[in-house]
């Protein structure tokens, strides 16, 4: 056990490496000119806001955009202060790349087979025409994380996707992890690569990733092209998942779910009690409009 000897030899050489260090970082040096650090580093929680500073400083030195960001709170970053008699705080401010992410959403891509971050454009659209949609949706950014997702079944518009897009970005105030999946093109690449055992990990990544996902806005929803074990390992086992692990999802389809769970079973019957426990899980956590 050490000494209290060596416990104070200990912090006097790690305070000795840190001054050092932030005299050599040429951001801090210059805000640190003129300053005896001894005089204001000298507690224990000092020691740590200033440890936590230079982190910080290295980090956002090398940092290329906010889904790489390395601080405790991610987006955000600390802003020394200086008080009277030598005291020292840290404020803390959202960085300009958070403020540009809040416009931001992922998107599953097809083309690439990854997640991708875009710049989501407001789009116009008739809101008189997505009214009913649109006051379900307020009602759930009141409740959230505690009401239902949505199922939207309607008639096709051209309209829809500008509709998609808005409703996305009035989630990103209540939630940031979300992400826009088109779902017929992921059938597509779940298809395509499912028995490719060089590419199968694309699938398992991919999957992990939307099971967990806080928020999942799919478009375009069962009117895919699909074989039917695209159901049983993609479409069953998905929402199973995502039931189980308390995620919110957001539905648009020019199909009602008894459609689709019928086109789904069609030419497999085995499918059938897989489609029933499905149907109760989908009413468990949607909404339908």
């Amino acid at each position: 056990m050490a000494t209290k000897k060596e416990i104070d030899f200990a912090s006097e050489e790690y305070k000795k490496k840190l001054f050092d260090k932030v005299l050599k970082n040429s951001d801090l040096k210059e805000f640190f000119k003129d300053k005896d650090l001894n005089e204001i580093f000298k507690t224990p929680l000092d020691l740590l806001n200033l440890e936590s500073l230079l982190n910080q400083s290295i980090f956002c030195k090398n940092c290329k955009n906010l889904q790489e960001c390395k601080n405790n709170n991610k987006g955000y970053f600390y802003l020394p202060n200086f008080l009277p008699n030598n005291g020292f705080s840290l404020s803390i401010k959202k960085c300009k790349k958070k403020h540009y992410f809040d416009s931001l959403i992922r998107c599953f891509s097809f083309l690439d087979n990854n997640f991708s971050v875009s710049k989501i454009q407001d789009l116009k659209f008739s809101q008189k025409t997505y009214q009913k949609y649109l006051t379900k949706v307020d009602e759930f950014i009141e409740t959230y994380p505690k009401g239902k997702g949505l199922f939207i079944n309607k008639k096709p518009n051209i309209q829809d996707y500008s509709f998609l897009v808005f409703i996305t970005k009035k989630l990103l105030v209540v939630e940031k992890d979300i992400i826009w999946l088109n779902w017929k093109n992921f059938i597509s690449f779940f298809q395509l690569y499912i028995f490719d055992q060089d590419n199968k990990y694309k699938i398992d990544e991919a999957l992990r990733i939307l099971k967990k996902v806080k928020i999942l806005v799919i478009e375009e929803f069962g009117i895919e092209i699909f074989f039917s074990y695209a159901f049983d390992q993609c479409f069953f086992d998905f929402f199973i998942e995502r039931d189980k692990n308390k995620t919110k999802t957001f539905i648009l389809s020019y199909l009602s779910l008894d459609a689709i769970l019928k086109r789904y079973t069609k030419n497999d019957k085995f499918l059938l009690p897989k489609s029933e426990k499905l149907a109760i899980i989908f009413k468990e956590n949607f909404e339908f409009i």
